[in-house]
């Protein structure tokens, strides 16, 4: 849930400005790469572009409603990369036309070369020692179990579009419950890092995060909370107040029992 949201804006961020899409990374933007009522493939991006989604994922069992939140999630992390033979630009010293950014002719083999040269750039980015928000992004990821290549090639009303795609199966971070002290954790630091950016976009990402976690700090309340426990659950093993008649919370006193042997 809140974990697939910072995993997506880490990548994104972390490849923005990083391969020759330049700062044409897009967040989950189905027309960026789409089938038409014919199933001709289509974008409707202007220039080369990155796309980056949370697929399927799955989590362990847990104790009741915990399930949301459960044992050992999962994720598929997608990254496409697209480009077409209209996103051309010219060269007024030549009169030659170029893929844009590219600065090669638009052939089928210089497309496939140009699509292998990003896919290989995503690679380099999520791996850079000096990227924080790749730092971020591995973080939020655990163990990855697999990861998947696929290519899409299509002449569509005359025009040639292209795109690879990486589906990576791999561990995820647990969404931290409402309330939780994010103090020196991963998630303070993503939420340190949306602060800092000066994307507007991501400060309102940051409130929306904010929004959804704040709750009480109250210790049992937090503890139910993470073990997925029912009120009576959490009075049985003592780790919730009991309520009086009048509905206010019973409060104890511990005293220490001093028994003298006999």
């Amino acid at each position: 849930m809140l974990t697939r949201i910072a995993l997506r804006v880490a990548v994104q961020e972390a490849l923005r400005g990083a391969t020759l899409a330049g700062d044409n990374v897009l967040d989950s933007q189905f027309t960026a790469l789409d089938l038409d009522a014919d199933g001709g493939l289509r974008t409707d991006q202007d220039r080369p572009f990155i796309s980056v989604y949370t697929d399927g994922g799955r989590v362990g069992g847990g104790n009741g409603f915990l399930s949301f939140f459960g044992d050992d999630p999962t994720v598929e992390l997608v990254i496409e990369a697209g480009i077409s033979a209209a996103m051309l630009e010219l060269d007024r010293e030549t009169g030659a036309t170029h893929i844009v950014g590219v600065g090669l002719p638009d052939t089928d083999a210089n497309m496939e070369l140009t699509l292998d040269l990003m896919m290989r750039q995503v690679a380099d980015a999520l791996v850079a020692p000096d990227n924080p928000w790749a730092d971020l992004a591995r973080e939020l990821m655990g163990v990855v179990t697999s990861v998947e290549r696929s290519r899409i090639g299509q002449k569509q009303n005359g025009t040639r579009v292209a795109a690879q795609e990486v589906r990576i199966s791999a561990g995820l971070l647990a969404d931290p419950v409402k309330g939780a002290d994010l103090t020196g954790s991963i998630y303070g630091k993503f939420m340190a890092a949306l602060a800092a950016s000066p994307d507007t976009r991501l400060h309102t990402i940051k409130t929306a995060f904010e929004t959804a976690l704040a709750g009480t700090a109250v210790d049992w309340q937090l503890i139910q909370r993470e073990l997925g426990l029912t009120d009576g659950q959490s009075i049985a093993l003592g780790g919730r107040p009991m309520a009086t008649s009048d509905s206010s919370i019973a409060s104890f006193q511990a005293v220490a029992i001093e028994v003298q042997p006999s």
